[in-house]
This record gives structure tokens, sequence and C-alpha cells, in this order.
């Protein structure tokens, strides 16, 4: 997958439009990551009583905000509203009780923390990260 982004960026498809595009994916594709890891990192660490959408807010404040305009940062904080409550959000992930979907969230985090670190080592190594 690297070397197909690296090509595109190096090769014969040198096109503005093509290269700001192909930026935007593997830059937002990147942060969405990075926003699942810290939502879900929320949910496991969260009280009882947090509420999903701050914690999702405050996910998507420290990651995918940076990318979207205004309009789309409000139309998401009101979409972040409309989330049950944690324990409820906790219950719809069908693993069991809360209790049982936290303890679940604590091993599957450090795969998701995994794949984020790999997958920045391997944009740096290429200069991906600094793409426009």
């Amino acid at each position: 997958m690297v070397n197909y982004f690296r090509h595109s960026l190096t090769g014969a498809t040198k096109r503005r439009e093509g290269l700001a595009v192909l930026a935007a994916a593997i830059a937002v594709t990147f942060q969405a990551l990075r926003w699942l890891q810290l939502f879900l990192e929320g949910l496991r660490t969260g009280r009882e009583d947090s509420r999903t959408s701050v914690i999702c807010r405050d996910s998507y404040n420290a990651s995918l905000a940076a990318y979207h305009p205004w309009v789309v940062r409000k139309a998401a904080t009101v979409a972040f509203c409309t989330l049950p409550p944690r324990d409820t959000f906790l219950e719809n992930m069908n693993v069991g009780t809360p209790e049982e979907a936290v303890a679940m969230l604590g091993e599957a985090l450090p795969y998701i923390c995994d794949v984020y670190g790999i997958t920045q080592e391997l944009f740096a190594q290429h200069k991906l990260l600094d793409l426009p």
C-alpha cells in the first residue's frame, strides 16, 4: 500500500488534483484510526455516568476536526448529541454487560494502538505524514 501511495505521488500521475485527493484520503484515514483509538479509550476509561457524546466530541476534536470545515464540525457535534448514554452504548456492542464490553475494549485497544503506531512509522519512513 505504501509503495502504491509513493508511486502515485512520484510516478507519472503527478496531477495536482490527484495528489490533493490522495493526500486528503491518506490524512483522513490515518486520523480516523486515531479517532477510533481515542473514542474507544474514552469509552473504556469513562465513568458510568459519562456522556458518550462528550467522549465522541473530544475524540473528534483531537483527531478529525482539523480536516473539516466549520459547517461539518458543527454538524458532527450535533450528530454526537444523538448517541445513547455510555452504558447503553456499551450494551449495544452486544458483548455482554457494560463491564464485559469495557474488558473487551481493554483487550482490543492495544492492537488498535499497534496498528496506529505501525502506520505512523510507515508514513514517516516514506515521508507521507506531511502531505499537503
